[in-house]
This record gives C-alpha cells, sequence and structure tokens, in this order.
C-alpha cells in the first residue's frame, strides 16, 4: 500500500511539475510576444499618397492577426503601388495561406514570369524577394513578396517551417510578418518601368517598414 502511495505522489508530482513548467513557458512567450506598430508607416511617402483599402479578394480572406493594406498613388504620373503587411502572432499557420505565387493563378491571372530579385536594403542587408509578372484581362501587375521573423528575412516557406522551429525553442518567438508590394502597369513593356518605381517607392516605404515591424 506504502509503495502504491508513493507512486501516485510521484505521478502527481510530475503532472504538478510539468503545467508549472507549461504555464511558466507560456508566460515566458507573452513577455517576448512582440506586437507591430502601424502608426510608423506614414501615408505620404515622398510625392506618394496612400489610402487604407479592403483586403483584396484575390487572396481570398487575411489570415493575419494585424494588416496595412493601403494603396499608394502620385498625382502627378497616377501610377500605383498596393502595399500589403501582415502580422502573425503564428507565422507558421500563415506562410501556406499567403503565397502569390498561388494566389494568383488560383484566380485565373496567368503566370508570365517568376524569380527571385534584389529590391534594396531592409535593415541594413541586402534584401531579396520573390517576384512574378501576372496578367488577366489585359491587366499586368508586377508582384514582390518576402517573409520576416524579427531581424530575418525569407522567401521560402518549407526550409522556413524548420528554422522558424528551431528557433522557438530558445527564444520563444512565433511571430513574423509577410510583406507584399503589388505594381499594376498596362502593357507588357511597361515591365522595366514597373521595377523600376518598385525600388524608388521601397527606398522611401523601408525605413518606416522597419520602425513598424518587430524584430
Amino acid at each position: 500500500m506504502a509503495r502504491f502511495e508513493i507512486r501516485i505522489a510521484i505521478l502527481l508530482g510530475l503532472m504538478v511539475g510539468t503545467l508549472v513548467t507549461v504555464e511558466s513557458a507560456m508566460r515566458a512567450k507573452a513577455r517576448r510576444m512582440k506586437e507591430v506598430s502601424w502608426d510608423h508607416v506614414p501615408y505620404q511617402l515622398g510625392q506618394w499618397k496612400g489610402e487604407d483599402t479592403q483586403f483584396n479578394p484575390v487572396y481570398g480572406f487575411d489570415p493575419a492577426d494585424s494588416s496595412l493594406l493601403r494603396i499608394y498613388r502620385t498625382a502627378r504620373t497616377d501610377s500605383v503601388i498596393v502595399v500589403y503587411v501582415g502580422f502573425h502572432r503564428d507565422l507558421l499557420t500563415g506562410l501556406d495561406m499567403h503565397s502569390p505565387d498561388l494566389c494568383y493563378p488560383a484566380q485565373g491571372w496567368a503566370l508570365i514570369s517568376q524569380k527571385t530579385s534584389e529590391i534594396g536594403l531592409f535593415r541594413s542587408a541586402a534584401l531579396r524577394v520573390n517576384q512574378i509578372v501576372v496578367s488577366k484581362d489585359g491587366e499586368f501587375r508586377l508582384v514582390a513578396w518576402w517573409y520576416q521573423s524579427g531581424s530575418h528575412d525569407f522567401q521560402g516557406r518549407i526550409r522556413q517551417v524548420y528554422r522558424m522551429m528551431f528557433l522557438a525553442m530558445f527564444n520563444g518567438r512565433t511571430d513574423g510578418d509577410i510583406v507584399r508590394l503589388e505594381v499594376p502597369f498596362r502593357n507588357r513593356d511597361d515591365e522595366p518601368k514597373a521595377d523600376e518605381r518598385l525600388l524608388k517607392f521601397t527606398a522611401l516605404l523601408f525605413p518606416a517598414l522597419d520602425r513598424a515591424l518587430p524584430r
């Protein structure tokens, strides 16, 4: 009888210890959880004037915990760039739900080209992004996107799943961001100009985005 009671006491002790450990880990994660601050992204960026808009139905619903979706226009040239930034407290859940190379074709857009390219400096490092050109009903769009987790940027989904799981074991952070930039243009020959507009715009956007996104 005494041995049985000892075993029960040990089991109860292990259960309590496990619960305490899990609770401590959850509290530590909550303390380390970072938040986004969209106030740092101004509506006026040089000659570009921004206006908030609704989530593009080409992506279905917005899975982010908090997001910025804004259309920037220039009065002089009537150029347009669409900025979407989605903050996820658990970025892993959003990786497969938001990928333009899958979303656009699923909505009837033809994929014209696909590559990775460098579009400037972000957080003191050269930033490489995914980039596609799509077409539908005579309209073209240059779409660039990447994923940001603290100070780390990445383009792919599968490899980063394991990387984030590994880092979360040590720092408790699972949050991250998805950044997407769209540049509509009218003719296929205008793609170089769309590229140029994107580069000039990101030079204005990135310092503000750096302040807005968690490090």
